[in-house]
């Protein structure tokens, strides 16, 4: 039985670098353990096992291509839902007035907030989608995705007042305030490093 164990494991250690999906693999795992009923092969298995589902994620399961298209398509989604809620705002806001239960006073304070903010959420939403196209096609580290982080944050910080004057009158608007400005600022400090790192890379290309 033992060396029954050896030869499956072996086995397995091979195929699992061949790229079976994590479901086989753990079915063989289950199979040595019953035919054999060895601890020890069984622990060599899993870690076997572990390192096949690791190695089939990171090549077929997940890729940075992947993660720039799935953020590309959040994009889209948002921005229909913004333009969306421009022809709807009203209706949308005055339901939410009703369900709180404060009458006409959040309803006056959402619209107007909201239609004044409409245009930077229009501008960091184009803006967000050229960086990601220029992510997409491997244009990272250029001045013009430094320019886009830029004016992404201001933005944001746009918003900032905006918010906070609306707040005064409904409460829950802060919230926001304190979001816009925190993601304002991480989008200097991103803007930053991608300065250097554009600076970086333009003084190497010169060199060569």
């Amino acid at each position: 039985m033992q060396a029954l164990g050896e030869k499956f494991n072996n086995w397995l250690l091979r195929h699992v670098t061949w790229g079976l999906t994590p479901v086989h693999n753990l079915l063989l795992f289950f199979i040595i353990f019953l035919l054999t009923n060895d601890n020890r092969h069984s622990i060599i298995v899993m870690q076997n096992l572990t390192k096949g589902v690791y190695l089939h994620m990171k090549k077929n399961f997940w890729t940075a291509e992947k993660s720039v298209t799935l953020s590309i398509i959040v994009t889209i989604i948002l921005a229909v839902i913004f333009v969306g809620l421009i022809f709807t705002a009203p209706p949308v806001f005055r339901w939410f007035s009703e369900i709180t239960g404060r009458g006409g006073s959040p309803y006056k304070t959402l619209i107007i907030t909201f239609y004044v903010c409409c245009l930077p959420a229009a501008a960091a939403l184009t803006l967000l989608m050229k960086l990601l196209l220029n992510i997409k096609a491997e244009r990272i580290f250029i001045s013009e995705n430094v320019n886009l982080l830029r004016y992404l944050s201001w933005c944001c910080f746009l918003v900032v007042p905006i918010t906070a004057v609306g707040g005064f009158f409904y409460i829950s608007l802060f919230v926001i305030t304190a979001a816009a400005a925190f993601i304002g600022l991480i989008l200097r400090v991103l803007k930053n490093i991608m300065a250097s790192a554009t600076e970086i890379k333009a003084e190497n290309d010169f060199t060569v």
